[in-house]
């Protein structure tokens, strides 16, 4: 691959005098394996175990651990604390997050503790918390195994040099994130328009047809279709076998897309109860919500319980779990004295064979690959062949019951305490991308500046326009360790391109597999990393800028050379939010309609409720004082809007966003349009989004036109960008050549006097 490198062309940009900007935060994470607790808690308090030397963004830290306390005042404590290894110039930035880990590897919540902002700096005695595990509580719970507990300690350092060079501007408009939740939230709550009843245990509930048939097919065939209980409004829906708790839950999750705060205790309760209830009303992700929550609270009390729960409502994921938590662990005794492990063998026969087999599988490798060692280790002693010998007893011993050679989990062994893997992060910035672009033909490329991560130096290249010919029209970038950097390292990472918000853009994954890094050698990427023309159409290119994460891991040796980690517990994939595609299927289908519009001759049907949900002047209109239409399906005529813009709007209100464009400029236009119509029915989300659309659109054509739009609509972040536009950039003269400023200087005489004064101000 080229190494061939180039100067960053300057930018005109405020911000930063160069294209390529390495903003360097460091993040790592290392596990602590305490194994023989009973026997570290021989030593006095006060008297800490230190962990290995591990490296974190370039420096070497240790965790110092108390098993009696580290102060008097905590002897009944477990203490732990972060402290730096080595001599540093400067004392380093950082946070620690320290978490007791449950038998799955996951952090326990009670346990999880973040530290306040440290100066970290050669022979202090570190931070932490004196009081971070209460021994009685420890010692009692389910997160000793095998004698042995695990702490994750989480490390993010924070380097002067993200904030030394750059001055964010803060945006002239903010958009708030979505209020479709809140909104459907409150409708529930208030009951207006309120069309169906339910009588659950002789509790009253009042919901809405439609949401309720958007958001559940059986729901849907009861409200709606074939199976339609009630179709006169007021009359009531029996549900005899469900409680009144779960129920509520059930309605909050409809309309909210999530569950309602419990208190843990109360929580893996309601889940099997709300199981079984998406179960019945045909509802997969609240389905694997309860799933993945009954996962994350296994116990001995319980995991009979979800097993046969799991069985009968075909849960696939939560059925591994839960016989992984049984097979894997020295629970089976305890699990086989609770009232639910008879239900289990009573109502489901079958699952206890299954368990059998499982066990037995496990038994019978056990047993053959002891009795193969003991064969070698025979033979091999009898031919007094001492080494083979020597290391053959070993291996027999590695073989022993509870060991990880015999599929029994973690091996016991004679370090207390075991490194884990490091993961570093590094965020470039792409200032002037399209100079970057015109600057650099196909097969050349930018040279990040160097930066740590994982104890490691590494650099990225990026090809503004491929790599190679066969590439030109895709954006590359590739990951090098440095020649600096001293022996090779195995790694993985991951490139990402981050939307505004600094979260990864859903894409293809672009992840490397682990390879081996020679420094100076090779570097290994994406040559179809982005395709330019997505990158310049989209919302992630703003002011000319866009950003791009890479994250790296490296496996630190000491966690993986002396044992062989259990397989993990299954895990659930939880869908994200699905509450925008429901309702938007709802209008496209046009299913419960309930009202028409007329727009420039072209008819839309929409649904009341969801209208006047989302607006106010929709629910005046439609449901209070202001009702054009009493009867259902009259029709309510709109003159003045065309009806693309109509139907955007649709689109907003059902689903939250707006429909993809094919043009910027037809973007900018309907930016335009729609936020007269998010005025009109007062949609403060929508009207702030328009706004922030236009902002990234301002040119010299639409400038002033813009900027009239904004004083007709009281938009006062978009008036200030149009008045910053005109008076910090040479433009000005060209844009009072076009007919908007004619028509500015008509219509708001006063907009030019404020562009006046702030000119004179700058002068």
């Amino acid at each position: 691959m080229p190494n061939s490198e180039c100067v960053a062309p300057v930018v005109d940009d405020s911000h930063s005098a160069s294209a390529i900007v390495a903003v360097e935060a460091a993040a790592g994470s290392h596990l602590l394996h305490v194994e023989g607790y009973s026997r570290t808690t021989g030593v006095p308090n006060g008297q800490s175990i230190k962990s290995r030397p591990f490296k974190i963004g370039g420096c070497s830290w240790r965790i110092w651990y108390y098993p009696n306390g580290g102060r008097s005042n905590y002897a009944d404590y477990i203490s732990a604390f972060l402290a730096i290894d080595e001599t540093v110039a400067q004392p380093v930035k950082a946070k620690a997050t320290f978490s007791l880990l449950d038998p799955a590897g996951r952090p326990v919540a009670s346990h999880t503790r973040t530290t306040s902002m440290y100066h970290y700096s050669a022979g202090g005695s570190g931070h932490g918390f004196d009081d971070f595990i209460k021994r009685e509580f420890l010692e009692k719970s389910v997160y000793i195994k095998d004698d042995g507990i695990k702490i994750r300690c989480d490390v993010n350092i924070f380097e002067e040099i993200h904030t030394e060079d750059r001055a964010a501007a803060s945006p002239f408009v903010v958009v708030p994130p979505s209020d479709m939740h809140r909104h459907f939230g409150d409708l529930l709550a208030t009951e207006v328009g309120a069309d169906v009843t339910f009588k659950v245990a002789g509790e009253t509930f009042r919901a809405h047809r439609n949401i309720l048939a958007a958001r559940s097919r059986v729901f849907k065939a009861e409200l709606l279709g074939e199976m339609r209980e009630s179709t006169a409004t007021g009359d009531c829906i029996q549900i005899d076998d469900m409680l009144v708790e779960v129920f509520k839950a059930l309605l909050h999750f409809v309309y909210n897309d999530s569950l309602p705060e419990m208190e843990v205790q109360e929580e893996a309760v309601m889940a099997q109860h709300l199981l079984e209830a998406a179960d019945m009303y045909d509802m997969p992700r609240l389905k694997l919500i309860c799933e993945d929550k009954l996962c994350n609270h296994l116990e001995v009390s319980s995991v009979a319980t979800s097993l046969a729960l799991a069985e009968q409502h075909n849960c696939q994921g939560l059925k591994d779990a839960c016989m992984e938590f049984l097979i894997s662990s020295d629970t089976l005794d305890a699990v086989m004295l609770t009232d639910g492990f008879e239900h289990l063998t009573k109502s489901c026969p079958a699952l206890v064979k299954e368990l059998i087999s499982k066990l037995a599988a496990r038994s019978y490798k056990r047993r053959k690959l002891r009795a193969g060692a003991m064969f070698l280790a025979v033979t091999i002693a009898t031919r007094k062949i001492k080494t083979l010998a020597g290391r053959c007893s070993a291996f027999v011993a590695a073989l022993a019951p509870g060991s990880a050679a015999l599929g029994d989990g973690e091996p016991r062994t004679a370090s207390a305490i075991v490194g884990g893997a490091v993961t570093g992060h590094h965020l470039l910035h792409i200032d002037g991308y399209s100079r970057t672009k015109d600057k650099l033909p196909t097969g050349k490329s930018i040279k990040s500046r160097v930066f740590s991560a994982v104890g490691r130096r590494w650099y990225i290249h990026y090809y503004p326009n491929g790599q190679t010919s066969k590439v030109a029209d895709f954006i590359s970038v590739f990951l090098h360790l440095d020649e600096s950097a001293g022996v090779p390292v195995m790694a993985r990472a991951r490139f990402d391109l981050l939307d505004r918000a600094g979260k990864p853009v859903p894409l293809e994954p672009r992840t490397i597999d682990l390879r081996k890094f020679s420094p100076g050698g090779t570097g290994y990427g994406f040559p179809e990393f982005i395709r330019r023309e997505f990158l310049e159409k989209s919302d992630h290119l703003f002011n000319d800028c866009f950003k791009i994460s890479c994250e790296i891991i490296v496996s630190d040796e000491l966690r993986t050379e002396d044992r062989v980690a259990a397989p993990p517990l299954a895990s659930l994939t939880v869908p994200p939010s699905d509450l925008g595609q429901h309702l938007h299927d709802l209008l496209v289908g046009k299913e419960g309609a309930d009202v028409t519009f007329q727009v420039a001759g072209e008819a839309f049907s929409a649904h009341r409720i969801l209208l006047a949900a989302r607006s106010r002047v929709f629910k005046a209109q439609l449901l209070g004082k202001m009702r054009e239409s009493t009867a259902t399906w009259d029709c309510i005529c709109i003159d003045d809007m065309l009806p693309q813009v109509f139907k955007t709007l649709l689109h907003f209100i059902y689903t939250d966003s707006l429909p993809q464009m094919e043009e910027q400029q037809e973007e900018a236009l309907m930016a335009q349009h729609l936020l007269e119509a998010a005025d009109r029915y007062d949609m403060h989300r929508l009207k702030r989004i328009c706004e922030d659309k236009l902002c990234r659109h301002l040119d010299v054509s639409t400038a002033a036109t813009t900027l009239v739009l904004a004083e007709q609509h009281h938009c006062h972040g978009l008036k200030e960008a149009c008045i910053e536009f005109l008076v910090s950039r040479h433009v000005l003269e060209k844009v009072m050549a076009t007919d908007g400023f004619e028509h500015l200087t008509k219509s708001c005489p006063a907009l030019v006097k404020e562009i006046m004064s702030k000119l004179a101000a700058r002068c």
